[in-house]
């Protein structure tokens, strides 16, 4: 004949173990809920709906590094032709700018990178096949060196970024 599993020798400690643990666990969890509770500083029984505060972000610091044009290496005249050069079709092969945003006096103030490095590609493509003109190799030599300078360490501004990506795949080839 067989046994009910309530008549199992064991079952009953069993049980009183289970029932135990399951109200312990229960009463942990009750305690930890009420914790949460009491100590938050602005809520009593109920959970706030006042959303979180948001993190302030740190505005880019200032760039460090001068153009082209405030060095007086290039003239202002001939960085606005350069300049156009580059965004009459140059920007389409490798679409990291929007003409709309990136305008000539916004990148000349946030990277130097970009708008030296933007120069450079300019001066190459004004060259044509012919020999490189002196803006083409003082523009460059300008983009490299601060490229040299903020390659390893940490970069704030995207503008940077796209700088070393146009250096990269316009200038070394």
């Amino acid at each position: 004949m067989k046994k009910s599993p309530s008549t199992r020798p064991g079952s009953l400690i069993l049980a009183l173990l289970i029932g135990v643990t399951s109200s312990t666990l229960f009463l942990i969890y009750l305690l930890w809920s009420l914790s949460i509770i009491w100590t938050s500083p602005d809520t009593f029984l109920f959970h706030s709906t006042r959303p979180k505060k948001r993190r302030r972000v740190d505005p880019a610091p200032p760039n460090s590094f001068t153009h082209v044009v405030e060095k007086g290496l290039v003239s202002d005249d001939e960085a606005r032709a350069l300049y156009s050069v580059f965004f009459s079709g140059c920007h389409l092969f490798i679409p990291l700018f929007d003409p709309a945003y990136d305008t000539y006096e916004g990148l000349k103030e946030r990277s130097p990178l970009c708008f030296n490095t933007i120069l450079a590609v300019a001066a190459k493509i004004r060259a044509g096949g012919g020999s490189l003109g002196v803006t083409f190799y003082q523009c460059l030599g300008e983009a490299q060196a601060i490229a040299r300078n903020t390659l390893f360490g940490p970069t704030v501004r995207k503008e940077s970024v796209q700088g070393i990506m146009i250096c990269a795949s316009c200038l070394l080839c």
